[in-house]
Order: C-alpha cells, then sequence, then structure tokens
C-alpha cells in the first residue's frame, strides 16, 4: 500500500501548489499511522511538518507533529516521545496555538501516566490546564482526557471517580461507533484504572 501510494502521490506533486504537497504527504502520514506503517508514517509526518513550518503553516506544521506522535504512542515509545511532546508543548505556546496546545498537553498527559514518569501533581496540574483551554474538544479529545481521569483517580484510591469515569467513557465509545482504534486505548486505560 505504502510503496503504490507514495508512487501515485510524488506522481501527481509536481502539478501542485508546495502548500497542497505538505499537505498530501501529511494526509499520507495519518494513513500510514492508521496502518500501522510507523517508518513511513515518520518519514511522511516530519516531512510535512518541515515543509509546513518553512512556507509559515506553523499550526499545521505542529499538527504533523501530533499526528507523529500519535503513532508513536500506539508503538509504546513513551521515553523517546515525551522531549518531543515537551518540545511541541513550547512550540504551540509560542505560536498562540490552544488547539495544538490542547492536543499536546493530552499526549504529555498520556506518556507521563504510562511511563510513571510523573507525580500525581504534575499529571494533575497537566489535567487541570488542559481542561482551562477554551477550544473545542473532539469527541476522540473527551474520550482520551476521560480515560487518563480514570487513571488519576486510581491513583488517589478514589474508586467512585474511577467508575464515573469508567461509565464515561463506555459511554463516549459508544458514541463514536465501532471501528475506532484509539477507543481500545482508552478502554484499556480505564480498565488499568479499575
Amino acid at each position: 500500500l505504502y510503496a503504490w501510494a507514495v508512487r501515485r502521490v510524488n506522481d501527481c506533486l509536481p502539478l501542485v501548489e508546495p502548500p497542497q504537497r505538505a499537505y498530501a504527504v501529511r494526509d499520507l502520514g495519518v494513513v500510514m499511522v492508521a496502518n500501522g506503517q510507523w517508518e513511513q508514517a515518520e518519514t511522511c509526518l516530519n516531512r510535512a511538518s518541515q515543509s509546513l513550518a518553512a512556507l509559515g503553516y506553523g499550526y499545521h506544521a505542529l499538527e504533523c507533529l501530533t499526528e507523529l506522535y500519535s503513532g508513536q504512542m500506539n508503538q509504546g515509545v513513551f521515553s523517546r516521545l515525551l522531549p518531543a511532546i515537551r518540545e511541541t508543548e513550547w512550540q504551540a505556546r509560542r505560536q498562540n496555538q490552544p488547539t495544538v496546545l490542547r492536543w499536546t498537553l493530552v499526549m504529555k498527559l498520556q506518556a507521563l501516566v504510562r511511563m510513571d514518569a510523573a507525580g500525581l501533581d504534575e499529571a494533575q496540574s497537566c489535567l487541570n490546564e488542559i481542561h482551562a483551554i477554551p477550544v473545542y474538544r473532539t469527541p476522540v479529545e473527551v474520550l482520551s482526557v476521560c480515560g487518563l481521569e480514570s487513571v488519576l483517580a486510581a491513583a488517589r484510591d478514589d474508586l467512585q471517580q474511577v467508575l464515573d469515569k469508567a461509565k464515561q467513557v463506555l459511554e463516549a465509545a459508544h458514541r463514536l461507533g465501532r471501528g475506532r482504534y484509539y477507543v481500545l486505548f482508552t478502554l484499556q486505560w480505564t480498565i488499568d484504572a479499575v
């Protein structure tokens, strides 16, 4: 699939302007993440991010990095991932990109929780900051944050909060429908917490 898609995209790239080329490469990277083709996804998303940044599309360049991080999360490479997430968090703050900042903070919280790298205070602080950023929350983000809240509640030995969050995760997962691979990760966090 990758070789065919790359050939097809490369055949068409000379026909379009640089921003559209970068977006095409980004979209190809997203497809590779969804298909578990991690190395190809990383190549595409890094290339797209660099191109978009050079063209002045800061938001989209950072968005490519968050897509890359989601693939790395799926691989479980948290220790390698956390420094990159912190760098993107800093860039999102510097560029005043609240949507990217929220996603980056969600990924940071996931990495901290999975690595047991944060004390409860640092993780809770990250969660509070996520909630404080007033931007649209996608259903996937709501699901992820609920799952992470259940893990933090378990760390505080708050069983009622764990059960409440588990119920919210199951309701949100049901609304998202079948075939969503990222739902499984959130359900796993909640099951771990319970």
